[in-house]
C-alpha cells in the first residue's frame, strides 16, 4: 500500500535482518524458515570477507556445514535466495547434496592444512576464476512447485502469486477483498475469491434437527491482500465439500460473522464455485466504467463494436466518470450482452483492469438460525467436536 518494493532474499545481497537499500527493503535471510540467525550471520560474514558467491559449489565450500547445514541450504533454495548462483531452482535443489559433500571435503582439507589442486590454482596470482561447477541436468520446477516452496519458507509468494492470472475476473465478480472485509457490516453478504488454505475437516456433535449431515470445513480464504477465516457448515459442506481442496482457487458467496465486542471477522459460506466453473454461473448484470479523461470517442466506438459482437440476455449498464468529478449511470436499454470469457477479455483489453463489474448468480444469505446455533466460526466453534 505504501508503494515500497520488498526484494526477494538473495545470499549475494541480503543481510541477516531486513535491510534497506536503494529505497527498497531486502528480505532478511534469518526470516527464512529453516535458515535461522546463526546461518544467516555466517553467510553474511563470508560474503563481506570473500565477496560474492560464484555458484552453489563455491557457496557450500566457503561455509561451515555445522553453521549452514543441509536444511538451511534447502530452505534458501526454496526461497529463491540461491537464484543468483546460476542455474534454475530444480537443478540447484538437485545439486545441494553433492555440493555440500564437496564443500565439506574442501573444508576438511583446509582445516588439516592440506590443499587440493583447485585450492592451489585459486591461490596462484595468475589463476583465472574457475568456471561455475556443473549442476545436475534435471527439469525446472513448475510455477506451482516454486510458489508452494516460497509459501512454505517465506509465508508469501515471490515468483508469482497463484491468483495473479485470475486478477481481472475476480475484480469483476467479487464485491470485496480481504483488505476491506473489516468495513463490512455483520451478517452482510459478500462475494470474495481466493485460495483455500489451512483446511480442517471436523464433525459437529449433533446434526441440525431434520438433517443427517455432521461434516463441516474450516479454512483460510486467502487473496492477494490477506486472508479471512471461513467456515462451511454441514448442510452446505454436503453439497460443496468436493470443491474444498488445499490450494484450490474458489469464489465464495458468504455472510460476515463478527461477534459483539470482537474485531475478528469471519466468513460463513453460503455458496462456492471453483474458478474454472465461474463462467457457468450467470451474471445478473454487467456494468462497464468509462472515464472521460482516459476514453475518447474512438474508444466508445470500439466498445460498441464489442457489445454488438456479443449479444445476449444480460442487462448492460455504463458508469461515466466525468472530468468534473461527477458520475453518471446509464442503462443501455437497447443492448444486452452475453457474459462470456471472450466478452470480458475484450472489454478489459480495451478499457483496462477494474473497468467491469458483473455480479454472478451465487446463493445469498442462508438461515441465521444455523449460524447462531453453531456458534462463532473461530478456531474452536461452539458445539462442535
Amino acid at each position: 500500500r505504501m508503494g515500497i518494493d520488498v526484494v526477494a532474499p538473495d545470499v549475494n545481497a541480503s543481510g541477516g535482518d531486513f535491510t534497506v537499500a536503494d529505497g527498497r527493503i531486502h528480505f532478511g535471510l534469518a526470516a527464512i524458515k529453516g535458515c535461522g540467525g546463526q546461518a544467516a550471520e555466517a553467510i553474511n560474514g563470508e560474503l563481506k570477507r570473500g565477496g560474492r558467491f560464484r555458484d552453489l559449489y563455491d557457496f557450500c565450500s566457503r561455509l561451515d556445514p555445522s553453521l549452514v547445514n543441509k536444511t538451511a541450504v534447502e530452505s534458501l533454495a526454496k526461497a529463491g535466495a540461491l537464484d543468483s548462483l546460476g542455474g534454475h531452482r530444480g537443478a540447484i535443489m538437485a545439486g545441494i547434496e553433492r555440493a555440500l559433500a564437496a564443500g565439506a571435503s574442501r573444508l576438511a582439507d583446509r582445516k588439516s592444512g592440506q590443499k587440493n589442486l583447485f585450492d592451489a590454482l585459486d591461490d596462484a596470482p595468475q589463476a583465472a576464476t574457475p568456471p561455475p561447477a556443473a549442476l545436475p541436468d534435471v527439469p525446472p520446477l513448475s510455477d506451482l512447485e516454486m510458489r508452494s516452496s516460497e509459501k512454505e519458507v517465506l509465508g508469501y509468494y515471490v515468483h508469482s502469486h497463484p491468483l495473479a492470472e485470475y486478477k481481472d475476473i475476480l475484480s469483476a465478480v467479487c464485491t470485496h477483498g480481504t483488505g476491506d472485509l473489516g468495513d463490512a457490516k455483520p451478517k452482510s453478504d459478500v462475494v470474495i475469491g481466493g485460495l483455500v488454505g489451512a483446511l480442517k475437516l471436523s464433525n459437529v456433535k449433533q446434526p441440525r434437527p431434520g438433517s443427517t449431515h455432521t461434516r463441516y470445513g474450516m479454512f483460510d480464504l486467502e487473496d492477494m491482500d490477506g486472508l479471512v477465516r471461513t467456515i462451511c457448515w454441514p448442510e452446505d459442506y454436503a453439497r460443496l465439500g468436493e470443491f474444498l481442496q488445499p490450494d484450490a482457487v474458489v469464489v465464495v458467496a458468504g455472510s460476515i460473522d463478527r461477534r459483539a465486542g470482537s474485531e475478528e471477522t469471519n466468513l460463513i459460506v453460503n455458496d462456492l464455485v471453483p474458478i474454472a466453473e465461474l463462467w457457468s454461473k450467470p451474471a445478473r448484470s454487467v456494468t462497464v466504467k468509462l472515464i472521460e479523461t482516459q476514453h475518447d470517442n474512438a474508444t466508445l466506438d470500439r466498445l460498441a463494436a464489442i457489445v454488438r459482437r456479443h449479444p445476449g440476455a444480460v442487462p448492460l449498464r455504463l458508469v461515466l466518470e466525468l472530468a468534473d468529478g461527477h458520475r453518471v449511470l446509464m442503462e443501455a436499454d437497447r443492448d444486452k450482452v452475453a457474459w462470456t470469457q471472450a466478452f470480458h477479455r475484450e472489454v478489459v483489453d480495451l478499457l483496462g483492469p477494474d473497468c467491469l463489474r458483473a455480479p454472478i448468480g451465487l446463493a445469498g444469505k442462508k438461515r441465521d438460525a444455523e449460524t447462531s446455533r453453531r456458534g462463532p466460526p473461530g478456531r474452536s466453534p461452539a458445539g462442535v467436536g
